[in-house]
């Protein structure tokens, strides 16, 4: 995502079952939809972002990198945890719901590349299910961070989510800023939301992950956060 400043957020993450890549990934589904809006759970003033739910009976690995580029000559990349590698983190198996969405908090003009699925699930060897679509888009929303932040807590706890305490106090890293980091118990569900600030950016980053096990919730939250991770 790039905007006025010149400066292109990359945000990338991936899921890899244990498998041989000769033969199917078994015990592993996962599903493109868009799950925020049928829990009432849609982020406010949320211009995109990506959604999926991973239904893992088996362990697997999460793959998270986050880079900075300044597209200024001299051209610079900075990955947000100074190796250049990203991290690589153990995925227990269970099912979680997973929602990366983003908040402008200024009047910009953003260059976004859009992904459209080719189909609404995947096996793990195809790498090629995505349209990749350019497209300039027009943010006009300036609501306070802080203001949607507590909306959105809001309507969570509306619907009988109660908050629970965090395993971890997160810290900040070389591209974002923890603005709130908060988890919620209901019942056998657990629900972790994320606010980071990017910085440099007029833009936040949510990530959201729901699940009916904490230690699963744990696993995926802790995989890609933005915030508070070592490459």
């Amino acid at each position: 995502m790039t905007n006025g400043s010149e400066i292109t957020l990359k945000d990338w993450f991936v899921v890899y079952p244990h498998m041989n890549l000769t033969s199917p990934p078994e015990g592993w589904n996962a599903y493109l939809i868009y799950w925020p809006e049928k829990f009432n759970l849609t982020v406010p003033c949320s211009m995109g972002g990506f959604t999926m739910a991973l239904v893992g009976r088996e362990s697997g690995e999460s793959f998270y990198q986050a880079v900075l580029r300044n597209e200024t000559p001299p051209k610079h990349t900075r990955d947000c945890w100074g190796e250049g590698n990203g991290r690589w983190l153990e995925l227990p198996p269970g099912k979680a719901y997973f929602a990366v969405q983003f908040i402008p908090t200024a009047n910009a003009t953003w260059k976004l590349t859009v992904l459209t699925p080719t189909k609404t699930w995947t096996d793990f060897r195809d790498y090629h299910i995505f349209f990749e679509t350019p497209v300039e888009l027009k943010a006009t929303c300036t609501c306070p961070i802080d203001t949607l932040a507590e909306r959105f807590e809001a309507s969570i706890k509306a619907q009988s989510f109660e908050e629970t305490e965090l395993w971890a106090t997160p810290e900040g890293n070389d591209c974002f800023k923890p603005l709130s980091v908060k988890l919620y118990r209901r019942g056998d569900d657990y629900l972790y939301v994320e606010f980071a600030r990017v910085k440099g950016l007029d833009l936040v980053r949510v990530l959201m992950i729901l699940g009916e096990d904490e230690g699963v919730v744990k696993a995926y939250a802790e995989g890609f956060t933005a915030v508070g991770g070592e490459g």
